[in-house]
């Protein structure tokens, strides 16, 4: 994606996007959700990825997890994401602050408050990625991205995979 797309994806969602988000998806705008069977585990394109974002935050808002967990263990009304990875428990890159160098990124599991996993980095999660290629967790076969249950970490570091 050229940084014209991005600044005409900014302009159209009204969304500032921080340095690294601009970075990632620059080199490359994540995969057509339509060639896809389903959302999970998903390097989504950048429009999918805002709009997609947008309705997590409204399922979120509408639903009643402030009286279950707290107003303090979920986003406030200023929030603003990014989906990196979709699925029904998502990856979420927070651009809220688009001044923000290495957005944090953290895992959105409806059943559960935003401070119920570990947070890290956007540097982080992609280190993350690297990991499971070069464990043999992902592996490319026929020009598919495929995984290997088997070889999934049990340390902390499966988190940003």
């Amino acid at each position: 994606m050229t940084q014209v797309g991005l600044d005409e994806i900014e302009r159209k969602y009204q969304l500032p996007l921080p340095a690294d988000v601009r970075a990632l998806w620059g080199w490359h705008d994540g995969a057509d959700r339509t060639a896809n069977s389903g959302f999970g585990d998903l390097f989504p394109q950048l429009t999918s990825a805002i709009d997609w974002a947008a309705l997590t935050l409204r399922i979120r808002r509408d639903g009643d997890a402030d009286d279950i967990w707290g107003a303090d263990r979920e986003p406030s009304a200023a929030t603003r994401w990014v989906t990196l990875k979709g699925g029904q428990t998502s990856t979420e890159i927070d651009v809220t602050d688009p001044a923000r160098g290495d957005c944090l990124v953290f895992i959105q599991d409806p059943t559960s408050p935003l401070d119920g996993f570990p947070r890290f980095t956007l540097t982080e999660s992609i280190e993350g990625w690297i990991l499971a290629v070069e464990i043999g967790y992902w592996y490319v076969e026929d020009g598919r991205w495929q995984y290997r249950p088997e070889n999934y970490p049990s340390t902390p570091d499966r988190w940003r995979m």
